[in-house]
């Protein structure tokens, strides 16, 4: 039974450019203008989201149970090597950073989250420090991954995109030789695919809107200071529904297939309504609350395919050493390129149908 994890790093921002915000001038819902001296000096935080979906049948388009993994800030707590303070605006417009007490930000020695640079295996120096990825999977990731892993009897399939650090060889061969022990699986997404990563399809645009919905509230033009963004983001990610995330991973199949319906392009994501594919209608929330499940009629008879927009390949399709081997000659005749992906699936269907 595999466990499939996506995991992506986003960048919170203290606050948020939005368009075709609503104004209702009749209920004085009216358009709130945000200032800031420039873009660069807007707060951020870096965070690392991991969530999965247990698969029971090994078919990840039959739903499954969700599991939030991991909601780490990039960083570590330091020591402030000097007193520091908070920067003003004089009356001539110039700004400074009067060193008077009430005006003080921290003092030497008190402890602050700092936030780092993403490496793969590098921790930099005493005085510039980074947030390796190695040390995170040894002292965090791994830990919690084999207890998922005894929890649910799963094996691991670790996915994300090919940034920089995630390539980087001291990270690459360590994650390798780890994951190899355990019998998992390590994968890097293809280039250019941002839509199959469900934290950069959902999860995050929707951990945004809800931290923009409390900057709005609680501190209006202000932009939200960077102890803020992470509490409003890990407040929302806390909040976010099993269910939803699920439904998340049900649209991933449903990304593959508009991918393959565009011969391997990303054509699909310019078209009007790309990212509804039917999936709330298809799926429904399990008894437990934890995940979701294809929805059927009263014969039990699954009805979910009707509904969703795009046909998507079924288990038996894509399993190959079920295949006979005039079934795999018709594959090999078709072409393994990603781009012959659809014609390959397509040759296989009809060659059924005939046979």
């Amino acid at each position: 039974m595999p466990l499939l994890l996506h995991s992506y790093s986003y960048r919170f921002r203290g606050i948020e450019v939005r368009k075709k915000l609503k104004m209702i001038a009749g209920i004085g819902m009216e358009r709130v203008n945000h200032s800031v001296q420039h873009k660069s000096h807007v707060p951020k935080v870096m965070i690392m989201c991991t969530t999965g979906i247990v698969v029971e049948n090994g078919d990840i388009s039959q739903g499954g149970t969700a599991v939030k993994v991991g909601f780490d800030r990039v960083g570590r707590m330091e020591a402030a090597q000097k007193d520091s303070y908070k920067a003003v605006w004089t009356a001539e417009g110039q700004r400074r950073h009067p060193k008077v007490p009430s005006n003080k930000l921290r003092s030497k020695g008190e402890k602050y989250f700092k936030g780092m640079e993403v490496t793969g295996s590098n921790e930099g120096t005493a005085e510039n420090p980074k947030w390796a990825l190695k040390t995170y999977f040894k002292d965090t990731m791994l830990p919690r991954l084999d207890d998922l892993a005894r929890q649910y009897g799963c094996i691991i399939r670790w996915q994300w995109d090919g940034a920089g650090p995630h390539k980087e060889e001291g990270l690459v061969e360590y994650l390798q030789e780890e994951f190899d022990k355990r019998g998992w699986m390590l994968a890097c997404q293809c280039s250019q695919t941002p839509p199959v990563n469900i934290q950069d399809a959902c999860v995050f645009p929707s951990l945004s809107k809800s931290q923009s919905k409390a900057q709005a509230m609680a501190s209006g033009k202000r932009c939200l200071r960077e102890e803020e963004i992470w509490e409003a983001s890990k407040a929302a990610f806390d909040r976010m529904a099993l269910p939803t995330i699920a439904r998340s991973y049900a649209a991933h199949m449903q990304v593959v297939a508009a991918m393959i319906e565009c011969d391997g392009s990303n054509d699909f994501m310019n078209e009007k309504g790309h990212g509804h594919y039917n999936i709330r209608k298809a799926y429904v929330e399990t008894d437990d609350g934890e995940g979701v499940c294809v929805l059927t009629d009263e014969a039990a008879v699954d009805i979910s395919s009707e509904l969703l927009k795009y046909e998507t390949m079924c288990q038996e399709d894509a399993d190959y050493s079920q295949m006979r081997d005039d079934e795999l000659a018709v594959i090999l005749s078709a072409g393994y390129r990603r781009k012959q992906l659809r014609k390959c699936f397509c040759a296989l269907k009809q060659y059924k149908e005939e046979g």
